[in-house]
C-alpha cells in the first residue's frame, strides 16, 4: 500500500492521508473511516466476523451493563453510527476552533506511553467521544494543533495488533511519518502551508 495524497480537511490544522489501495478508493481516511462507521451493511459484516470480541465480558459491561448478556450486534451497530456521527462534528468543530478554547491537543492522545502530550511529529490518536469507546482515529502530530490522520478504526481488543486490521494502521502511521519528515518528494506547496 502507497501513500498517493494527502488532503486538507482545515487548512494549517487536519489532513488525513489518501492510500492507493484498491477497496479504499482513493477516499481520504478521514471520510473512509466516516463513511465506514455509518454504514449498516458494513458494521453488520464487521461485527459478524468480530463477534467473539464485542460479545466479551468488557463489551458486555460497557454497553448492557451486565458482563454475561451480550451485545447483540444490531445494539452495536446503532451505537457504532450514533458515536461516529458525533465523533465526526466534534473534531471538525475542534479543528475549526469554534469548541470554546478547545483544540485537536485535546482530543489527540499519544499513541505510546514514553511520548508525550506536547510532543511534535509523533504517533497521536483520538478517543471516539463516549467513555470506553471502540472507535479510533490515528493520526501523526506535525506541530501544535496540526494533525495529518493516517487511518483509523474500530478497537474491540486490548491491544491494536489483536483488533482487525489495527495492525495495517500501524504501517501506515508509518508512512505518513515518511512522507512527512524523510520524503524529498513532499509537495512543496504543503510544506509553504504547514511552515507558513
Amino acid at each position: 500500500m502507497k501513500l498517493i495524497d494527502t488532503f486538507e480537511i482545515l487548512e494549517g490544522v487536519l489532513y488525513a492521508a489518501v492510500f492507493d489501495k484498491t477497496s479504499y478508493e482513493r477516499v481520504n481516511e478521514f471520510r473512509r473511516l466516516i463513511n465506514h462507521w455509518t454504514d449498516r451493511e458494513y458494521l453488520a459484516d464487521y461485527f459478524i466476523r468480530n463477534q467473539e470480541k464485542l460479545q466479551s465480558r468488557f463489551w458486555n459491561e460497557i454497553i448492557n451493563g451486565d458482563p454475561a448478556v451480550n451485545v447483540e450486534i444490531t445494539k452495536a451497530i446503532n451505537w457504532t453510527i450514533e458515536e461516529a456521527s458525533e465523533f465526526e462534528e466534534e473534531i471538525l468543530k475542534l479543528a475549526s476552533g469554534t469548541e470554546k478554547g478547545k483544540t485537536l491537543d485535546d482530543i489527540f492522545k499519544p499513541l505510546h506511553k514514553e511520548i508525550r502530550k506536547e510532543s511534535d511529529n509523533a504517533e497521536f490518536k483520538a478517543y471516539g467521544i463516549y467513555e470506553n469507546s471502540w472507535l479510533r482515529f490515528y493520526a501523526i502530530r506535525y506541530s501544535e494543533n496540526l494533525y495529518f490522520i493516517s487511518g483509523g478504526g474500530i478497537k474491540l481488543s486490548k491491544k491494536m495488533q489483536e483488533s482487525e486490521d489495527l495492525d495495517l494502521e500501524l504501517i501506515k502511521l508509518q508512512k505518513v511519518y515518511n512522507y512527512l519528515f524523510n520524503d524529498p518528494e513532499i509537495d512543496p506547496d504543503l510544506l509553504d502551508k504547514l511552515e507558513g
